[in-house]
């Protein structure tokens, strides 16, 4: 009989969908094509979907600590399970995969140093990551930060912004895994693990396979292709909430959703919504690819905006409330009924009365910015 030729593996071009197990496998891969150079389309300054909006998955490659550890039948001990966890993250080290686990506390080194740990819970074992492999050397800290504040004063808004990030879901890598001898028992040694992790290692793997399309899957099917602008991001995780802003991370990429642009509906305090450890979907609404760096900004999905702000005309009169005030600008934020986020200078508000958030506005629209998905206008307290 003749023999049947092996099937290859189809490549979809329809929207992506990876499975959470597949992120470890792709790590290794990831280690041969550093060096890979980037062609120059990837150096654009604006990048542009080509195809129709995809939908990605956050935590596509990675492995969970909440995963149910059912490949064994029989019952362990508290010292197999120990070993097995810790033969299992030594696996983790040498492959270099992306896990993800909870923040759960922040203690600082010793107090001569201006170093902290932050403590992460991956299947129970406590994973330590030194804030210098925790905060990404781009992380807008605040002004002052880099020439007004001495090192204590330094480490001391670290480790605030740290503390508001307990509760939430991370991605790290292992850095360092071992096991040492605690106390010498009568008939057996206790040991104990100890964990270091590497969280902007693990940013970086995530961005190279989401942005850079490098470290693919084994499967053809399964291989991502670069997220792009209006793409929707699945399972972004909630980092650290203000009343004003949520700070979130999705595919590698850390930024701020304000509170206007966080859900269709007017949410007049993020805390209400939203907390560490949280899953939300987002929309990608602009996105900006060099070389070595990926600037990206989210809104909520806000399915509706696109439709809605395509019917708003120059001189529509429609009706909002107030989000917020920026001083800095000195423009008011004004969410309209159909969801569309106005834009409002103080000095056009009618009779300049200032505005309290929250109050109720009719706003005439004097420029629409399709492609930002806003409008500008002058505003008029109800």
């Amino acid at each position: 009989m003749p023999r049947k030729k092996k099937e290859e593996p189809v490549i979809e071009n329809g929207p992506t969908t990876i499975d959470n197990e597949d992120i470890g496998k792709l790590s290794s891969e990831i280690e041969g094509e550093k060096n890979c150079e980037i062609s120059p389309q990837e150096e654009e300054s604006e990048v542009l979907a080509e195809k129709e909006p995809s939908t990605f998955d956050n935590e596509d490659v990675g492995v969970l600590s909440s995963e149910i550890e059912n490949e064994k039948s029989f019952e362990l001990t508290p010292q197999e399970k120990e070993i097995e966890i810790y033969k299992e993250i030594k696996e983790h080290e040498r492959d270099n995969q992306v896990l993800w686990g909870q923040v759960y506390s922040v203690d600082r080194a010793d107090r001569k140093s201006c170093r902290f740990f932050i403590s992460v819970l991956f299947k129970g074992t406590k994973v330590s990551i030194p804030d210098h492999m925790y905060f990404e050397s781009t992380f807008d800290f605040g002004r002052n930060y880099e020439n007004k504040m001495s090192e204590e004063e330094k480490m001391n808004l670290r480790m605030a912004m740290a503390t508001y990030q307990l509760g939430a879901k991370i991605c790290f890598c292992v850095e360092k895994a071992m096991r040492t001898k605690i106390l010498k028992g009568e008939f057996k040694d206790e040991y104990t693990t100890i964990v270091i992790g590497n969280r902007n290692k693990a940013m970086e793997v995530l961005r190279n396979i989401y942005f850079f399309h490098k470290g693919r899957t084994k499967s053809a099917k399964r291989a991502p292709r670069n997220v792009a602008i209006g793409d929707v991001i699945n399972n972004a995780h909630v980092l650290a909430v203000k009343e004003d802003s949520v700070l979130i991370e999705a595919c590698g990429i850390e930024t701020r959703l304000d509170a206007y642009n966080l859900n269709k509906e007017f949410v007049d305090n993020c805390k209400k919504f939203v907390s560490p450890g949280d899953t939300i979907p987002v929309r990608v609404r602009k996105l900006h690819i060099n070389k070595d760096s990926v600037y990206m900004s989210c809104s909520g999905r806000l399915d509706n905006i696109s439709k809605m702000i395509s019917t708003i005309k120059r001189g529509d009169v429609l009706i909002g409330v107030v989000d917020r005030y920026n001083k800095e600008k000195n423009t008011y934020t004004v969410i309209l009924k159909n969801s569309v986020p106005a834009s409002c200078q103080s000095y056009t508000v009618r009779q300049r009365i200032p505005l309290a958030i929250g109050d109720k506005v009719y706003v005439r629209v004097v420029e629409v910015v399709e492609d930002l998905g806003f409008v500008v206008g002058h505003a008029t307290k109800i």
